[in-house]
């Protein structure tokens, strides 16, 4: 349980250092759940009341991503503010993590309001997939870095212009809806995927195994079921085609930093199945070289 304070002097003890103090007044009043937490998971700073609330009615593990109090940790090391996501109490929520000075305490705000507005920032508000915005973040951090191989899938809808055109634009965004779906289905769980721009999708594929036949074989296989799926899709009361969709894809080895280029990489293979028949799975290695040659040509590079 969290330690209770019953006055001013018991509230001053729980935080030695004159600037735990200041950031205890600072936090006394919150309405979200504000506390520090040290290496051995204990937890102090009850006297803010919506944290002593969360712990009795929720339980102690409740105030922690996960439950787990390690995944606060992660600024002891640092000067910097960490911020971890997660699930608080049914709801997305973020975890504003600073390290108190002369310490092994790390002072944490879990603030559900902060994840609802970077939710906004970083979601696409039709299809619930990350945006275009979130999509250059992660670029610009290169938060790929990890263990094995990585790949980027670019999928843009085969005609879709012309499906706008002639069902209309609400028909056309509730395809995007629904194709939105078919790919949140179709990826693993440790994916991402983001709405980069009109029909066009971008799936970020993580941590695949270090032999490239064998990962290669796994990512052509979720762009074949995504393709597969996208086929099936029949929107209530319009009678149309099956919906196509071509697939650029890239892959590359973890310590790749460009991420950029291999986005941009991914992004031609998808337009080279585009010139040459659509409703394909292109992989940027297999694009012939004199067609790309006349592509880097054509866009000046």
């Amino acid at each position: 349980m969290l330690r209770t304070c019953s006055s001013q002097e018991d509230k001053m003890k729980l935080f030695e250092s004159p600037r735990s103090q200041l950031a205890l007044h600072l936090f006394e009043a919150s309405e979200e759940p504000i506390f520090a937490v040290n290496a051995q998971g204990i937890v102090r700073g009850s006297c803010n009341p919506a944290a002593l609330n969360a712990s009795q009615r929720l339980g102690k593990p409740a105030l922690f991503p996960e439950g787990d109090y390690h995944r606060l940790l992660g600024c002891l090391d640092t000067v910097s503010i960490t911020e971890v996501r997660g699930q608080f109490d049914g709801q997305s929520a973020v975890w504003i993590c600073r390290p108190l000075p002369l310490s092994d305490e790390v002072i944490v705000c879990c603030s559900t309001e902060q994840a609802r507005l970077r939710d906004q920032a970083t979601t696409d508000p039709l299809t619930g997939l990350a945006n275009k915005a979130e999509f250059l973040r992660d670029l610009s951090t290169a938060s790929l870095v990890n263990t094995g191989l990585n790949a980027f899938l670019v999928s843009d809808l085969d005609s879709f212009r012309a499906f706008n055109n002639q069902y209309g634009h609400a028909v056309g965004d509730e395809l995007l809806i629904q194709v939105g779906e078919v790919l949140r289905s179709q990826i693993r769980s440790g994916d991402k995927c983001y709405r980069y721009g009109g029909e066009e999708l971008v799936v970020r594929m993580s941590g695949l195994i270090n032999n490239l036949e064998f990962s290669r074989a796994i990512v052509r296989s979720r762009a074949v079921a995504f393709a597969s799926a996208v086929r099936q899709i029949k929107l209530n009361g319009i009678d149309h085609q099956p919906v196509t969709t071509t697939i650029g894809i890239v892959m590359f080895p973890s310590d790749d930093c460009d991420l950029d280029a291999r986005h941009k990489e991914a992004d031609t293979a998808a337009y080279f199945g585009k010139e040459t028949g659509r409703d394909r799975i292109c992989f940027y290695d297999e694009v012939p070289a004199d067609w790309l040659a006349k592509r880097l040509a054509a866009v000046g590079k």
